[in-house]
């Protein structure tokens, strides 16, 4: 906002100055001016649109590699290599041709703000007019067309910010929408009856329930089902049958369509909700814990508990002797999602949480389907332990949880069709059993399946073993070995993959080298060389000559074009009125000149660029791809080896070599020659004022520089800051069943805020420092001026110097060092397109401990 209203500022004030120094070049200039934003507009959306398809296109490509990358090892057993890279290959090629096209729009549009060139004609030809038939001076008729132009160009660049205004208020818009809407189901409300005492006695009667996303599709239908209090009831029944709706409507995560659930004979929606579910305690079938202390998730269960009963309830859930081994004892950090912990120990701390509220009610959703044999047992010994004495409501994947039941009910279809205890399901129907009796036998089956494999699975263990040994490890780097076909999943990585089971699939906008990165830049590394990189490129050689060509003629532009701008005030001052209107007619010419040239000299830069860098990183992305493919297993079990990391990286890095070479090298190459062709003119101008304004100039162009890197700093920093409480809030989001049943919103709600005061303060230092560079610049930029006019002033009054090239020789330097100004803010660019080609090389160079094209094998004896 600040900058939008600074620009409109500028817009107004400009044109201001304009009308009251001449009104009528004023409303002949402003149409060709408001014209500046057409180019802007017009193709700045066909490029918004081609990097949305880019996107979407190389989401295909992306989708291949990560698939080949997360099942390696199916690929490599089935000799895939091959039919993954041509399929990954024709995937790219469709992401090369839109990135061509973008190009091609980009030159487009910087082609088409040659308009700018253009209207210096057109006023050069309006403002002479004015002068010879209209009687204006000719410094006012200059002072009013510069101001038409500055205007112009403050409202293009108000654009981006008008355009992010927007974007705002379109989010506010839904931001507010979820602030005012009202809860059906309220979790603060007061409102209801809080029972003195709860036996846990639960009934459902008559219930009709279907998800509001789908309406026409029921998932409970005439549902009864009494449970008695102090029992424990095992459910059992396929996906969908409505299992763990039935705790998410005991919960009240939803109301029934139609029926009634009781509790102690009183209807649960006619209770107080935060008392309800304070006795209730909830455990999911994926433990969930918050990145935090494993005492602050313990506490999640009951606000303001003390100590002593976190320890009890630890202990009650066999979760206690684990605890207090670990380094921190219970201040230990569980991690992102408790990535920290293992399956079982993250279960035994939910179970934990669930018990520090000591519930009448117990409610476990396959609280054992996802861990390994060994975990489950402890975590089945502390389920036993906990559910003594209270309703116990279990759904069970593992029927071997739920054999000493009181009761099982079956369900199927939203109904109970069976209901019993094991041994009298198994005995019904004259001794066959039914529902409940095939499930036991078709799980009996499967176990002893699974055993069979299990004993195969250790002897390719212990071949993966023989693998793995051969990969050297570093001092402090853990090597993990996953299941067959399963990728490690690495929380610290770029993100999560999707196609791992149990992981959520989350991003951050992280800007720093992670793991990843560190692991293939070892300093055993030589650092890349910017020749081996384009010897890579080499194929597109013509190319890079074009653009180069391309890129000499833009940066030759303003120059010539400052020059010009220079003879126009002498000619504004001409007395001889018919040379004035000849010389004007000429330099209308010229400027339409340049702005034709300025229009095919930036096609013929951006578009020839645009191939090389997408034809590079097409062929860089293929070649990543094909040495991955011919690694060893053992290294893609490191934990930094993910399929999402390695995916990410994939995009990433060669994203940044793109844009290294096809942006910021271009826009490089056109500084620097523009800037050789400004100080030569310069010199050859007026070497004194050149001298002068080249002397001073590191201080204009260090206070811009200095701004613009050090906005970026500081808006990496505040990013790094607000990482942590976004972290908190995806995490919030995503588990907020969690949340809700343990009633713990404040308690995230205030986690969320104490996360925020870095990101606060953070902000506050960016603004002062941000408004004292602004002032810099602004102070070294008018200070650099007044000197040129002041020692300008002493030449022209010694006759050293001509008026005409006093103007030429100040606007030539003053515009070059702008452009050296945005050049040099490229640096921190440049520096991760760099370090992008590092890690590049890195895994290209990484020699493979098992090399799959080896034609001859080892024969040890």
């Amino acid at each position: 906002i600040p900058d939008c209203l600074t620009y409109v500022s500028a817009f107004l004030f400009c044109h201001i100055f304009a009308f009251v120094l001449s009104w009528r070049l004023a409303l002949a200039a402003i149409p060709l001016s408001v014209m500046f934003i057409v180019p802007a507009l017009v193709f700045g959306k066909m490029m918004l649109d081609v990097t949305m398809k880019m996107i979407e296109s190389y989401g295909v490509a992306g989708g291949i590699a990560e698939q080949a990358i997360s099942s390696i090892r199916t690929v490599f057993s089935y000799v895939g290599e091959n039919q993954t890279l041509k399929r990954f290959s024709t995937a790219l090629q469709k992401t090369m041709e839109l990135g061509i096209k973008q190009g091609f729009a980009k030159g487009l549009m910087l082609g088409s703000m040659g308009v700018i060139y253009v209207s210096w004609g057109f006023q050069a030809w309006v403002g002479t007019f004015l002068i010879s038939e209209k009687g204006e001076k000719g410094g006012h008729v200059f002072v009013a067309g510069f101001n038409i132009l500055m205007g112009g160009l403050s409202i293009l660049s108000a654009l981006p910010n008008l355009t992010a205004i927007m974007e705002a208020s379109s989010a506010v818009t839904r931001i507010f929408e979820m602030i005012d809407r009202v809860s059906t189901i309220d979790s603060e409300e007061k409102k209801g009856k809080a029972l003195s005492h709860v036996r846990g006695e639960i009934e459902f009667k008559d219930i009709y329930f279907c998800y509001p996303s789908r309406p026409d599709s029921p998932v409970l239908q005439e549902f009864n089902l009494t449970i008695r209090a102090g029992k424990r009831i095992g459910l059992v029944g396929g996906s969908g049958s409505g299992k763990s709706t039935i705790i998410a409507l005991l919960e009240r995560f939803y109301d029934p369509v139609e029926g009634e659930i009781l509790l102690d004979g009183h209807k649960i929606n006619k209770l107080q909700l935060k008392w309800l579910r304070s006795n209730l305690g909830l455990v999911n079938q994926e433990p969930v814990l918050f990145a935090t202390s494993i005492k602050e998730n313990i506490l999640f269960g009951k606000e303001g508990a003390s100590m002593e009963s976190v320890i009890s309830a630890a202990k009650a859930s066999n979760a206690h002797d684990f605890i207090v081994k670990l380094p921190d004892g219970y201040e230990t950090q569980v991690g992102q999602f408790g990535f920290q912990l293992s399956g079982g120990q993250k279960q035994r701390i939910a179970i934990a949480r669930a018990l520090l509220r000591d519930p009448k009610v117990l409610l476990l959703d396959e609280a054992t389907s996802a861990l390994d044999a060994q975990s489950e047992r402890v975590v089945q010994e502390a389920i036993d332990q906990a559910s003594k004495g209270r309703t116990t409501i279990i759904i069970a994947h593992r029927l071997s949880t739920i054999r000493t039941a009181d009761t099982i009910a079956v369900l199927q279809a939203g109904r109970v069709i069976e209901s019993g205890t094991h041994n009298e399901l198994m005995e019904i129907n004259g001794g066959q059993g039914g529902e409940y009796a095939r499930m036991v036998e078709l799980q009996q089956v499967t176990t002893q399946n699974d055993e069979s494999k299990h004993s195969n699975l250790q002897t390719e263990g212990k071949r993966s073993h023989r693998m793995n040994r051969s990969v050297p490890q570093s001092p402090g780097v853990s090597f993990k070995s996953s299941t067959p076909g399963t990728p490690m999943l690495y929380p610290f990585s770029q993100g999560f993959s999707i196609g791992t089971p149990y992981s959520y699939s989350i991003q951050y906008d992280n800007d720093d080298d992670d793991s990843f990165e560190d692991n293939l830049k070892r300093p055993h590394h030589p650092a890349p060389s910017q020749w081996r990189l384009l010897k890579m490129n080499a194929p597109e050689w013509v190319r890079g000559v074009l653009g180069i060509l391309g890129a000499i003629g833009s940066g030759a532009v303003q120059p010539v074009n400052a020059y010009c701008v220079g003879l126009l005030i002498s000619i504004y001052f001409e007395p001889d009125t018919s040379k004035m209107k000849s010389k004007a007619r000429v330099l209308a010419l010229v400027f339409l000149g340049i702005g034709v040239f300025n229009f095919f000299t930036s096609i013929l830069q951006h578009y020839n660029f645009a191939v090389m860098g997408e034809r590079l990183t097409k062929r860089i992305r293929e070649k990543i791809l094909e040495k991955l493919m011919s690694f060893e297993i053992g290294w893609f079990d490191h934990e930094d080896n993910t399929s999402a990391a390695i995916c990410a990286r994939l995009a990433s890095e060669a994203n940044l070599v793109r844009s290294l070479v096809g942006d910021r090298m271009s826009l490089l190459a056109q500084a620097i020659f523009g800037s050789v062709f400004a100080y030569t003119a310069g010199l050859v101008l007026s070497w004194r004022l050149s001298i002068v304004m080249i002397a001073v100039q590191p201080l204009v162009i260090g206070s811009f520089y200095a701004r613009s890197v050090l906005m970026k700093t500081m808006a990496e920093k505040t990013r790094k800051a607000q990482r942590e409480g976004s972290q908190l809030a995806s995490e919030a989001v995503i588990n907020h069943r969690t949340i809700t049943a343990f009633s713990s919103q404040k308690r995230m709600l205030a986690l969320f805020k104490s996360t925020m005061t870095g990101p606060k303060q953070e902000s506050i230092r960016q603004s002062w420092i941000s408004g004292f560079g602004l002032f810099s610049s602004q102070f070294f930029n008018t200070g650099s001026t007044a000197l040129a006019y002041w020692y300008g002033g002493k030449l022209l009054i010694q006759g050293l110097i001509e008026p005409t090239e006093l103007f030429q020789a100040f606007l030539i330097l003053l515009f070059t060092a702008y452009i050296i100004s945005e050049a040099g803010s490229m640096t921190s660019d440049i520096s991760k397109g760099s370090n992008a080609v590092g890690s590049v090389f890195a895994i290209l160079d990484r020699k493979s401990e098992i090399d799959p094209e080896t034609l001859w094998g080892s024969d040890k004896k």
